[in-house]
């Protein structure tokens, strides 16, 4: 936590699967999302941040992720 604070990120952790924007003003973001393609031994280290990493789609449903889209929006420019 003292890192964070350090940069200046502060804030409890939220999860942007089960809350809308602007995530209770934090910019301490969590997610259960699988990614779209695993590396081990750290399977989920690269989920937002390599582009073939990042699921476009749910795995359930099909339809086209856009979480993610709206995620760094929010955190890019607020």
């Amino acid at each position: 936590m003292t890192q964070l604070s350090d940069m200046g990120i502060s804030g409890s952790p939220v999860s942007i699967d089960n809350n809308n924007l602007p995530y209770s003003l934090t910019h301490r973001l969590i997610t259960s999302t699988l990614p779209a393609l695993s590396i081990a031994p750290f399977p989920n280290h690269n989920l937002t941040c390599l582009d073939m990493s990042v699921p476009k789609t749910s795995f359930t449903s099909g339809i086209p992720v856009t979480t993610f889209v709206n995620t760094w929006n929010y955190l890019l420019n607020n």
